[in-house]
């Protein structure tokens, strides 16, 4: 399930990111990297297979990351109950 994939990547992400840490998210479907960068209170978004680079404020990326995994945890269980209890499911949510 690739919403599973990025929701998991972007919350360790998310945890890393608020926490002043560097983080790194994968695609499963590609070679690309995205290096998130701490710097202050900002964060540089780098890609392995782009020239671009961004800079965003470090806890407004971390809360939407954040938020992208809720609502993708809550869609996923409403429309199959049953993975509620799944527990790789349930890391995509903080306890």
């Amino acid at each position: 399930m690739m919403l599973v994939d990025l929701a998991l990547s972007l919350f360790r992400a998310a945890q890393c990111i608020l926490s002043g840490e560097d983080a790194v998210s994968g695609f499963t479907e590609s070679e690309e990297v995205i290096q998130l960068c701490c710097d202050g209170d900002l964060v540089a978004v780098t890609s392995s297979n782009h020239s671009w680079r961004v800079a965003v404020e470090g806890e407004e990326l971390g809360r939407v990351f954040s938020e992208f995994c809720r609502d993708a945890y809550a869609i996923l269980t409403s429309e199959i109950p049953g993975l509620a209890a799944n527990p790789v499911i349930r890391r995509m949510v903080p306890q």
